[in-house]
């Protein structure tokens, strides 16, 4: 059994240690769904929220779950501000957040050029 809030409290404190820049990310918004077969809960916290709706948004975070359990799944998306996200992801049957980046630009086309270079080659001949 895991404590949703604590969980959820210390993925965002490793986001901001890993993201040590002068513009690190800081917490944008963020949905979680714990998709309980008894008792469905769902938190939203909404873009430009206040110090009230973050402080009501982790206490509907405040309840421990089986995080090992299939059928009880947490699941959700948190935005930062810097354009990145966390999502729930299932790693050998443990439910974590895992951080997200978009990849740069130079790689996606470094990638695709590797991928597609007999198409280059091809239209050269």
């Amino acid at each position: 059994m895991i404590n949703a809030k604590k969980e959820f409290l210390k993925h965002i404190d490793e986001v901001m240690e890993h993201n040590n820049q002068i513009c690190a990310p800081y917490l944008v918004r963020a949905i979680v769904l714990n998709n309980h077969p008894k008792k469905t809960r769902l938190s939203v916290l909404s873009l430009k929220y206040s110090d009230v709706e973050l402080d009501n948004f982790l206490k509907s975070l405040n309840y421990r779950y089986d995080n090992e359990n299939p059928f009880q799944i947490l699941s959700g998306v948190i935005w930062y501000s810097n354009g990145t996200w966390s999502k729930r992801i299932i790693e050998q049957n443990i439910h974590k957040w895992e951080y997200k980046q978009a990849p740069r630009f130079e790689y996606i086309l470094t990638t695709y050029e590797e991928k597609y270079k007999y198409l280059y080659e091809s239209k050269k001949n």
